[in-house]
């Protein structure tokens, strides 16, 4: 195996089993800065985000190449799975753009009404069995 190959064989690697799910960690996951603001604690540390980026990049990938081959009747080929990926992280860019404008307000109301549920419910639980 000669320099090019291995080349082509680590890019293809991270092109399609860490690029996809990565961007869409970002979306299930944010970024800590947003977490540390709201809940005071990192959830995603380095380790598991590049875990759940390839396990989200298989899970992702495979769905969608057999969903198109079923309902398509499209071959699985290299050509198909290129689209795929492409068209899967560029969706997941413009997701994560769109959350991180507009959709970061609506994230922050509801995360500290969720935190006001919390405490409503703690209140009351400790009131009730006192």
């Amino acid at each position: 195996m000669n320099i090019i190959d291995l080349a082509k064989l680590i890019s293809a690697i991270i092109f399609v089993l860490i690029l996809p799910g990565l961007i869409w960690s970002f979306i299930f996951f944010p970024s800590n800065t947003v977490l540390r603001e709201h809940f005071g604690t990192v959830w995603v540390n380095l380790l598991e985000r590049v875990v759940l980026s390839i396990a989200l990049s298989f899970a992702i990938i495979s769905f969608l190449l057999v969903m198109i081959n079923y309902f398509f009747n499209l071959d699985i080929s290299p050509l198909a799975v290129l689209i795929i990926v492409l068209f899967i992280s560029a969706l997941g860019i413009f997701v994560n753009i769109l959350m991180r404008t507009e959709m970061l307000k609506w994230f922050s109301v509801q995360v500290i009404k969720i935190k006001e549920l919390k405490y409503r419910f703690c209140d009351y639980l400790r009131r009730r069995y006192k």
